[in-house]
């Protein structure tokens, strides 16, 4: 049974870096020694070596999977492609979840125009939230995010003091995390 040593680990690296970088220029690498740059290594929580984040706009994602090239090429690939789906109209979502067999499918619509806050708020939420559930978008109409799930009414995104809409990251997310739990556990304590 092959072991990852540190030499390995390394290894794979390099080639998924050479792909991404020299091949397909999709994607940077940068490398950082926890061990000289301590307080860069506190504020980003790295205490074993190696570790692997992915950043989009400076938010980090831990990469927790196998260290072998092919684990790591699909796991960046995964990554480079967007985090939401375009769609016309988020009209007919509900009617969608209710035709799946899938108790447990949940869907976070947004609509308003791309580069408005709340589209960045959005997308930045769908990537710290990739594959926990199914973003879509729609361009133009009024702006809102709501969260959709089987056999339930679709909730509007609210602030949990004051009640007014999410208009930031950390506010998507917080309200989806809570919606996820909810789905998950229903209305039980959490």
């Amino acid at each position: 049974m092959c072991r990852a040593t540190p030499a390995s680990v390394l290894c794979n690296l390099v080639g998924c870096i050479a792909y991404f970088i020299i091949v397909n220029g999709q994607a940077g690498f940068a490398a950082v020694d926890a061990t000289a740059e301590t307080q860069l290594a506190r504020i980003h929580k790295v205490s074993g070596y190696p570790t692997l984040k992915w950043f989009v706009r400076g938010s980090p994602t831990d990469y927790s999977g196998p260290r072998t090239a092919d684990h790591l090429s699909s796991w960046v690939e995964e990554r480079l492609k967007p985090a939401f789906a375009e769609v016309d109209s988020s009209d007919d979502l509900s009617a969608a979840l209710e035709q799946s067999s899938n108790q447990e499918a949940a869907i976070c619509a947004g609509s308003g125009a791309k580069g408005s806050e709340l589209f960045s708020a959005f997308e930045a939420a769908a990537e710290e939230l990739r594959g926990k559930l199914v973003f879509v978008w729609a361009d133009g109409g009024a702006e809102s995010i709501s969260f959709y799930s089987k056999g339930k009414s679709p909730q509007a995104c609210s602030r949990k003091s004051g009640g007014a809409a999410c208009t930031s990251p950390e506010e998507v997310v917080g309200w989806l995390e809570d919606a996820l739990a909810e789905l998950e556990f229903g209305d039980a304590e959490r």
